[in-house]
Parts: C-alpha cells; sequence; structure tokens
C-alpha cells in the first residue's frame, strides 16, 4: 500500500477519535481541540516531506476549488422543534494542503420560531469556519472527503427578548445580535464532471458551544468549480 494512503487511513482514525472528544467539548476547553488539530496539521506536513508531492500531483495551494451548495436539516432536537430551519446556503473555498485539503466557508441560514411559543424570536445565523478535509478516491471521478472544521456562528435576532417579573418596575433585554464558537464535522461524496466542474453531496454535524449546545444536521448538496491558483496566490500562502 502506498505510503501516502497509509497517512490518510492513520488521519482518519485521529480525526475520529478528536471528533468524539469535540462532541463532549465544554467551552472553556476551545483551545485544547485546537491545539489538537495543530498538532494533527503538524503531524501531516512531516509526513508529506517524505514524498515529492500529493498523489494528485497538485502542489500545496496549487489549485482552488469554489463550492456553492445548499442544505436542509434532517436532525429533530429541542432546538430544531422550538426554531424551524429554513434552506440554508454556502460557499466554500478550498485548497490543497500537504495530505488533505484547507478551507474557509460561510453559510447563512434562517430560523423561524414555532408560533406556539410566545417571547421567542426569528433569528438569521451565519457560521464561518476553517476547515480541513481528509480526501479518499474512490476513481478517477469520485472522492470522499471527511472533514473538520472550527469557527464562529454569528447570531441576529429580528427582535430583542425582554426579561422582568411580575408587578416589578424593571426590565432587561438581551442584545439582538451574538456569537458562538462552533465546529463541525461532515462526510461528502465529490463526482467530477470534466473541466473543472463537478457535484457534491453529503452531511454535516454543526454543534454551537452555548450554555445548552446547539445541534444541527444537515443535508448538502452543490456544485463546484476547480482551477488553478495564480503564482502571486501560491507565493502569498506559502
Amino acid at each position: 500500500m502506498p505510503l501516502g494512503t497509509w497517512f490518510r487511513i492513520s488521519g482518519a482514525i485521529c480525526l475520529s477519535w478528536l471528533f468524539r472528544f469535540l462532541h463532549c467539548l465544554p467551552v472553556t476547553r476551545i483551545s485544547i481541540a485546537t491545539l489538537l488539530l495543530v498538532l494533527l496539521a503538524c503531524t501531516a506536513r512531516e509526513a508529506s516531506a517524505q514524498q515529492s508531492g500529493d498523489q494528485s500531483g497538485t502542489p500545496i495551494f496549487g489549485s482552488l476549488r469554489l463550492e456553492a451548495d445548499l442544505g436542509r436539516s434532517i436532525g429533530q432536537n429541542i432546538y430544531t422543534r422550538n426554531w424551524l430551519p429554513q434552506t440554508v446556503g454556502g460557499l466554500t473555498l478550498a485548497t490543497p494542503f500537504h495530505l488533505g485539503e484547507l478551507e474557509v466557508g460561510l453559510r447563512y441560514s434562517r430560523f423561524l420560531h414555532d408560533e406556539m411559543l410566545n417571547g421567542f424570536s426569528d433569528f438569521h445565523a451565519v457560521y464561518a469556519w476553517l476547515g480541513w478535509n481528509l480526501p479518499l478516491e474512490l476513481g478517477e471521478k469520485t472522492t470522499v472527503l471527511t472533514g473538520l472544521s472550527l469557527g464562529n456562528t454569528y447570531f441576529s435576532y429580528d427582535q430583542a427578548r425582554i426579561y422582568t417579573a411580575p408587578g416589578a418596575d424593571w426590565s432587561y433585554a438581551f442584545d439582538r445580535s451574538e456569537s458562538e464558537i462552533s465546529y463541525e464535522l461532515s462526510l461528502e461524496l465529490h463526482y467530477g464532471l470534466g473541466e473543472g466542474w463537478g457535484l457534491f453531496g453529503g452531511v454535516a454535524y454543526n454543534r454551537t458551544l452555548t450554555y445548552h449546545p446547539l445541534e444541527l444536521t444537515l443535508l448538502r448538496a452543490g456544485i463546484s468549480r476547480t482551477f488553478d491558483s495564480p503564482s502571486w496566490l501560491q507565493s502569498f500562502l506559502r
């Protein structure tokens, strides 16, 4: 088995253990998860130094893949029952990075509160992230990507919720906007159409580390376009 395949398998095992750790991670320990992710990336970097390049022949930062996707929530929990998630839309930019891919992205979603719940507000949410993907090629045109991303979810409420007490002469209005640390685990299947175009679909599990963690499971599908990175951008990123 080629050396690169061994490293990909080892990386997948490391990611699975990291996923389990992150699932029960309190907010005060998010820095530990970040450190583990950095250590994993450094390990991949040292391993890739033993090879002349990745198996596809594309150098680090040698190409860019722009993705646009739509998604729907497929999970049921107290969060998605109280606020009904609408269709979400996202943009992702990925580039080869040692034995995997480095990516940045934005996703917008709209949540409508259950009409039976008084005092709740509809809100907008934007998840901004930095992530790393581990690719596994199944054929000439088919690739499976497992990924982990860390970022922030920004919330903007239509109305500020006001708290008071019966007969009290005071009230407190929460801010209409807030942001919280989030992470996401993803699994995607990519299929190349030729000339840089491709289709992909997959699932993503997003967890926002509020006092009561907010969990969202998405079914996603989209289109991608891959093109060569300009030389000046490769030099800048390196």
